[in-house]
């Protein structure tokens, strides 16, 4: 399978997942985003937070006054950072709570798949022709 295959199949398979994950436990699924977009925006201003540090601590200025006027960008940052790390921590919490649901569900899906096939050969002796093929690769 080509690098090229691979990434043409990747969004179908995301969307599978997701899919699964929202039967599997909506609530779940919905503080995994919200966690992942504030951790995203806490990164994004710490990162702002972080550059306004430096701007003050690289200033051609004595050190002392400069590491004064670096404190309220370095209390932001820290406050972003906390936040950053606790949405991000809620999110993985959340994701771990669908992990095992989602294999679960999978699992379920294959065996009823796996029994409807056998019942459906049964049935009908020499079975379908759109059977016949999955009959073979099973």
């Amino acid at each position: 399978m080509t690098g090229r295959a691979v990434a043409a199949e990747l969004p179908g398979l995301v969307a599978q997942a997701v899919r699964l994950a929202w039967r599997t436990d909506r609530c779940a699924m919905l503080a995994v985003a919200a966690g992942q977009a504030v951790a995203a925006a806490a990164t994004a201003v710490a990162l702002l937070a972080t550059a306004a540090v430096l701007t003050q601590l690289l200033v051609d200025w004595p050190w002392r006054v400069s590491a004064d006027a670096a404190w309220p960008a370095i209390s932001v940052m820290l406050m972003a950072l906390a936040v950053r790390y606790t949405a991000a921590s809620a999110a993985r919490m959340a994701a771990a709570r669908i992990g095992p649901r989602c294999v679960t569900e999978a699992s379920y899906a294959v065996v009823a798949g796996a029994n409807t096939l056998e019942l459906s050969a049964m049935v009908w002796p020499g079975g379908p022709a759109r059977y016949r093929g999955r009959a073979a690769a099973c």
